[in-house]
């Protein structure tokens, strides 16, 4: 893990925005996904871009390793969230405020019986 901030010669960004990249080794199912540069050196790359630069009464809020821990998180959310939208919510709102009440109930409920068998 580093942090790229430095290196961001690109006009208009916001100020006090770090980059900080993380190296991994792929998994198996995402090595026919790599490009040509992740083939060459084994590693995949992920690159966030973030404003954050330290949360108050957080020790240690400032430290790349923090950051990345935290945005890492948001993805497990962000999943979470793609995952109910598949569930029926994609088809929120009805024309009937009671027919988007059950869905919203259903769809909850299949949520939280699709997170708690573990997948």
């Amino acid at each position: 893990m580093a942090e790229l901030t430095d290196l961001n010669r690109r006009d208009g960004w916001i100020e006090g925005l770090r980059l900080i990249v993380r190296r991994v080794k792929p998994s198996g199912r995402y090595l026919k996904d790599l490009t040509a540069f992740e083939e060459k050196t084994g590693f995949t790359y992920s690159i966030v871009a973030t404003n954050i630069s330290k949360m108050t009464r957080i020790r240690g809020s400032h430290q790349i390793q923090w950051l990345d821990a935290l945005h890492r998180h948001h993805a497990v959310v962000e999943d979470h969230v793609r995952t109910n939208k598949a569930m029926g919510l994609h088809s929120l709102p009805s024309k009937s405020w009671q027919v988007s009440v059950a869905r919203m109930l259903t769809c909850n409920l299949a949520a939280d019986l699709h997170a708690g068998c573990g997948r």
